[in-house]
């Protein structure tokens, strides 16, 4: 479904308010996810007489974009999806539990359970409930099953088998959040731990590393099979990323995500990257207005219930991680403590840095878009606007955009771009502008930080100095003229 003929592509050049698109980091085909909608539907509009007339049944694997199409049909007097298809599935993520349960956790620990427990004890599990116990609803593998495996089967010590459980448990939550709920990215990081038995070897003399499924070894056979065999090893550096990611995500997960698990698989998953974004933020103060370039809220299907629950995300943050800035540029703050930990966790491990940083073009595509509403109100501001004309009423617009690209660039690092934004933010603005002088203001302030962060210490003092002065000359107002006289 995603080979469209180039031909059937609008290619029209009228002048309208572009779209979000998040193809950049992906398989880039210059499309947002309506065009993408509309060019899958022309394609099935011109294969339609085939398929119906055809003696064959046809699968059609998709996007989310064209599942989005068929519930729009529900109020939609075409119908056009319906009229093709006889059924539509929807396939959920790892997050959407099953068996029901709301621990968006347990499909995670459902894949655990099934690569580590043999097929033949999967079989005899499933059997002595279905015997034993008379359950006639299948239940799905656990942990629990694991541990009862490692008592009974493998002859492990209670406190040896409960501590493999428990460090399971957070590797499930691990997963979890790494994934995003995707099973081929569980597969990957799964796999990613897996090793031969023999070369499983410790870096220090004491006991620093973690094993899960070696076999017992009693006889010669056994420990040439063990030798072979395959085994979940976690060395000291990946313990200590996973614990960490456990540490920050497991209480979001637990308090917040597992009570909106009824809202829809699309909703998790949306929540999975935005926890991910806000602690992109550890190491500088930021603000709502930072968060709303989150390229989840940039979509055009966006979740409904996504700025609720970000509310109450950052309300959870504040018992423990965010403090609140009372005055100041910006309105919350990483504590040092914790945000000292995912620096030096950044440096140890390169999963926790892409994670954690904005260091692998994650706002590429959000920087696109803002550059392309940049050219769109500035071809509308070309377009009305007059030669002899000095109301120029997009003006307003251009400088908070470009004050928004300067603070994409500045959350990159890319200090030099950030600076030229932020200067063509305050050249932007009227100085008789009224309206505009605290946004004017601020970006001011962000251009001496940005200075401050070049080492440009002379260009900030004197920015601050032009500040200063614009602050004197605006502190005498005539409250006549706004109203306030009493």
């Amino acid at each position: 479904m995603d080979k469209i003929d180039p031909e059937m592509m609008d290619m029209s050049k009228n002048i309208n308010m572009p779209e979000y698109i998040d193809s950049v980091k992906g398989f880039p085909d210059g499309m947002s996810s309506r065009e993408r909608r509309r060019n899958v539907l022309k394609l099935l509009a011109n294969i339609k007489l085939f398929i119906t007339t055809a003696q064959a049944k046809f699968v059609f694997i998709s996007g989310r974009e064209l599942y989005d199409a068929y519930l729009a049909d529900l109020s939609d007097r075409d119908f056009a999806i319906s009229s093709i298809f006889t059924g539509v599935i929807n396939v959920d993520s790892f997050l959407t539990p099953e068996g029901g349960q709301t621990d968006v956790r347990s499909m995670s620990e459902w894949y655990i359970a099934n690569r580590l427990l043999p097929d033949e004890e999967l079989r005899n599990k499933e059997k002595k409930n279905a015997s034993d116990n008379w359950t006639l609803k299948k239940e799905m593998p656990s942990l629990k099953w694991y541990y009862e495996y490692l008592i009974t089967e493998c002859k492990n010590d209670a406190r040896d088998a409960a501590y493999i459980i428990g460090f399971l448990h957070i590797f499930a939550a691990y997963l979890t959040h790494i994934s995003n709920g995707s099973p081929k990215k569980i597969f990957l990081y799964f796999d990613k731990f897996v090793k031969r038995n023999i070369d499983c070897v410790s870096s220090t003399d004491w006991k620093d590393v973690c094993e899960v499924g070696s076999p017992k070894t009693n006889t010669k056979k056994k420990r040439r099979h063990k030798d072979t065999s395959q085994v979940l090893w976690f060395d000291q550096t990946q313990q200590k990323t996973i614990n960490f990611v456990y540490y920050l995500a497991n209480p979001i997960m637990g308090t917040i995500t597992n009570d909106l698990s009824n809202y829809g698989d699309r909703f998790l998953v949306t929540l999975s990257f935005v926890i991910d974004h806000i602690y992109k933020h550890h190491n500088r103060s930021f603000s709502w207005r930072n968060l709303e370039q989150i390229p989840d809220l940039l979509k055009t299907s966006k979740a409904p219930e996504l700025r609720e629950a970000m509310t109450s995300i950052l309300e959870h943050m504040a018992q423990t991680h965010v403090s609140p800035i009372l005055i100041g540029l910006n309105e919350y703050k990483f504590r040092k403590s914790i945000s000292d930990e995912i620096s030096v966790m950044s440096k140890l491990s390169e999963e926790a840095s892409a994670i954690f940083n904005f260091t692998l073009d994650e706002s590429l595509a959000v920087i696109l878009h803002n550059t392309r509403l940049l050219n769109y109100y500035i071809q509308l501001e070309q377009k009305e606007m007059s030669p002899s004309d000095k109301n120029r009423r997009f003006q307003p617009i251009i400088a908070r955009i470009h004050s928004n690209l300067g603070d994409l660039h500045y959350w990159d690092e890319d200090y030099y771009k950030a600076s030229l934004e932020y200067r063509a933010a305050i050249d932007a603005f009227n100085e008789d502008d009224k309206q505009g002088c605290l946004t004017r203001i601020r970006c001011m302030l962000k251009l001496g930080l940005t200075y401050e962060s070049r080492k440009l210490y002379p260009n900030a003092y004197q920015l601050y100095c032009q500040l200063i002065s614009l602050l004197i000359k605006r502190r005498w107002v005539d409250e006549r003229s706004l109203g306030l006289d009493i």
